[in-house]
């Protein structure tokens, strides 16, 4: 639970919050005010099935951290293309993917700051902790 907590629903949350204003902004600059129900609920299921290709790629075993990011961006934008095409999010031309591929990096450059911001964080945290552990007992 724990790990859900600190590493899958800052991804949801940060990728659905970009990915929802991106939608708002494109409608309004076409001079729609409306956001579809049934997309909102389509990105919520594209979302959570990153989330499980996230989950499979952790239970691999990666020789380095390059390879499982490039497997990562390759299933994870083909998901994307996929969910895209069948729930006719964009029209299939030049100009809208590039869009939707701009978004996507943008928002895996994000993600993937963010996790490593954290990771910092936390390596920092315990490596205080065990450098007072250390202190104290000499």
């Amino acid at each position: 639970m724990n790990r859900i907590i600190k590493n899958y629903m800052p991804s949801f949350v940060i990728t659905f919050t970009i990915a929802v204003l991106y939608s708002c902004v494109i409608n309004l600059a076409e001079g729609s005010l409306y956001l579809s129900i049934r997309y909102v609920l389509e990105l919520m299921v594209f979302l959570a099935a990153v989330q499980f290709v996230e989950w499979g790629l952790e239970q691999m075993d990666f020789r380095n951290y390059r390879r499982y990011l490039i497997t990562e961006i390759l299933l994870v934008y083909g998901l994307l293309l996929s969910f895209a095409y069948f729930g006719k999010w964009i029209s299939f031309r030049p100009g809208p993917v590039l869009q939707l591929t701009l978004v996507f990096a943008a928002a895996m450059a994000l993600v993937h700051c963010y996790f490593r911001r954290v990771s910092r964080i936390y390596a920092d945290q315990i490596n205080s902790i065990l450098g007072e552990r250390k202190d104290t007992e000499c």
